[in-house]
């Protein structure tokens, strides 16, 4: 079956192996890592029939600069999560603060509002215990 080879990019740094997809006539594709033999590989004479080393020295750049991107976004999206799981878990300590029947019922506006406003789950907390406290006091 024939078949168009496309975006070969070295394999390794020695430049002996390149990655590429070979994509057919019936729409399938399928990635390959070619390398040379001392008989001579009818696939590696192919790709630089078509492409020159300096194309392959390009395209392996563009492919790592894409590697990098991939790997920077994902490591941005464990970022964000990681940011929202603690936002979630400040929200969440809030509502467990004004479910104690002690803050909620009490007249103590002030260390209600910093509960409310509170930036950390350690501001939640100490916020909610002096509460406590005060009410305790009464």
């Amino acid at each position: 079956m024939k078949r168009i080879i496309k975006n070969p990019y070295w394999g390794n740094d020695e430049k002996t192996q390149v990655m590429c997809e070979f994509h057919y006539e019936d729409g399938s594709a399928q990635i390959a890592a070619v390398t040379d033999t001392e008989e001579g590989n009818p696939d590696w004479k192919e790709i630089f029939n078509n492409f020159t080393s300096q194309q392959i020295d390009e395209l392996t750049d563009g492919a790592l600069a894409e590697a990098r991107e991939e790997h920077e976004k994902k490591k941005q999206m464990q970022r964000d999560e990681v940011e929202r799981m603690k936002v979630d878990a400040l929200f969440q300590a809030k509502l467990d603060a004004f479910d104690i029947d002690m803050i909620k019922n009490s007249k103590n506006r002030e260390l209600k509002s910093k509960i409310r406003k509170a930036k950390t789950l350690i501001e939640v907390t100490a916020f909610a215990s002096a509460l406590i406290t005060l009410e305790h006091e009464k």
